[in-house]
C-alpha cells in the first residue's frame, strides 16, 4: 500500500486515512466483483466511488441497477 504526497498544510494522517480507505474500498470491489450477479455492477461502482468519489444514493443506485426510469 503506497502513502499519497501530501500538499503543503495537508495533515498527513488525514493523507495516510484516506489511502487506506481507498485501498480496503479497492480490495472490497475485487471481491465483489468475483461474486455471482456482481459481475457487471463492480466496476461501475467501483469508477463512481473511487475514481469519481462519489457517494451520493442516485450515482450508487445508477451504478448498480443501471437507469431505471
Amino acid at each position: 500500500m503506497e502513502v499519497c504526497d501530501t500538499q503543503d498544510g495537508d495533515d498527513p494522517a488525514t493523507s495516510k486515512i484516506t489511502t487506506v480507505a481507498g485501498a480496503v474500498l479497492s480490495e472490497f470491489f475485487e471481491a465483489l466483483a468475483e461474486l455471482e450477479g456482481f459481475e457487471e455492477a463492480a466496476p461501475k461502482l467501483r469508477a463512481v466511488v473511487l475514481d469519481n468519489g462519489v457517494f451520493a444514493e442516485a450515482a450508487v443506485r445508477t451504478a448498480l441497477f443501471g437507469d431505471v426510469t
